[in-house]
């Protein structure tokens, strides 16, 4: 009988040994290590549940949400009461987007363990979220060349129709120089294969000379995900176009740009836009700019932001086109609140050739329904 039990013994202290080890690299964030000695241990026992266990679970670390269900799957087939690994799978499907079925097995979890956390935690992660989006904001501006500022007041509804559809429709009333302007919007997303959308929209109202007289615009981008264990996770890369008719002049721009998604949920966005200006009997020209910004968690429900700007901008005098640079710097802050709500300000400073300036304020508040 000592033979057997001594063989058992060895067996339980390798599986400790093998488990301990893809712990020890898990805690040092070596997951690739850490997927090699699991793959190691199923070349060893193709039919070990643990060690397919912690492969699906540092697939899905690494963000390969395919390979992870495949594994969870299997597990299942022999363990389907396994609490763990329906909530595993629940996590897998939520992030590969298919929430109904990640709603399942969350329940499936609960079903079995009423009170666990995690399976709690992911139900409601996945219940179906309000389909409308109310924001409305206000804006201030004031500048030192002149005793008359501007205010901005703008409200948009979005709506997501279908996982695939999104319609946004708002308004913006303007007031500058003691004349007040009004412009009504619309725009239509389209979500496309391969992590890619698709908005095309525009605008129109009374402008008054103060704003565009219309406006036509598309965008499109595309995202990529990598590995968890990278410095960048992820990149989102966008390219938007548009052309807008003032009382006299008429403005394309081309603006492509990037967000760029950095540990514990930083980002830096980046776009560059192209500006060509023609105006009636003077001729046209283009000009640059440049707007970075960086945003990061402040706090649970706080996120917040800075940015910088700089660029040149074309006007028309009587017989030829005359510019100024501007350079501009601010931040701002989103709260969010209870029941799908958000509080949001910003502040921002531009500094002009000329000795002009421009001091920006602006608060906004949203609501899901």
């Amino acid at each position: 009988m000592a033979a057997p039990v001594s063989a058992q013994t060895a067996s339980q202290a390798a599986a400790a040994d093998w488990q301990a080890g893809i712990r020890q690299r898990v805690a040092a964030e070596d997951l690739p290590g850490a997927l090699a000695r699991a793959e190691a241990r199923l070349a060893e026992s193709a039919d070990d549940l643990e060690a397919r266990g912690w492969r699906a679970r540092i697939l899905g670390w690494l963000g390969r949400w395919t390979e992870a269900e495949a594994d969870y799957r299997r597990v299942l087939e022999r363990a389907p009461k396994d609490v763990d690994i329906l909530v595993g799978l629940g996590r897998t499907l939520r992030a590969l987007d298919r929430p109904a079925e990640a709603r399942d097995c969350f329940r499936a979890a609960l079903a079995i363990d009423p009170r666990n956390a995690e399976a709690e935690q992911g139900l409601a992660s996945v219940r179906a979220a309000p389909r409308h989006h109310l924001s409305v904001n206000a804006d201030a501006d004031r500048f030192n060349y002149t005793p008359q500022g501007a205010q901005a007041y703008a409200a948009a509804v979005r709506s997501d129709w279908t996982p695939r559809w999104t319609s946004v429709v708002g308004a913006r009333f303007d007031h500058r120089s003691g004349v007040s302007a009004a412009r009504w919007s619309g725009a239509l997303t389209a979500r496309l294969p391969a992590r890619s959308a698709l908005t095309v929209g525009g605008s129109i109202g009374r402008d008054h000379g103060i704003v565009s007289e219309g406006e036509i615009f598309a965008d499109i981008g595309r995202g990529f995900t990598f590995d968890r264990s990278r410095f960048i996770r992820g990149v989102e890369v966008n390219l938007q176009a548009r052309r807008l008719w003032f009382e006299a002049a008429d403005v394309i721009t081309v603006a492509p740009g990037a967000i760029v998604y950095l540990p514990r949920d930083w980002m830096l966005s980046v776009a560059v836009t192209a500006a060509r200006s023609r105006f009636p009997d003077v001729g046209a020209e283009w000009r640059p700019s440049s707007v970075t910004r960086l945003t990061f968690p402040v706090a649970v429900v706080v996120t917040g932001h800075i940015f910088f700007a700089a660029g040149t901008e074309n006007f028309a005098l009587v017989d030829q086109i005359g510019r100024f640079s501007a350079k501009t710097v601010g931040g701002g802050a989103r709260v969010r609140l209870p029941g799908g709500r958000e509080v949001t300000g910003y502040i921002a400073y531009q500094a002009r050739t000329q000795g002009r300036s421009q001091t920006s304020v602006g608060f906004g508040y949203v609501v899901r329904f």
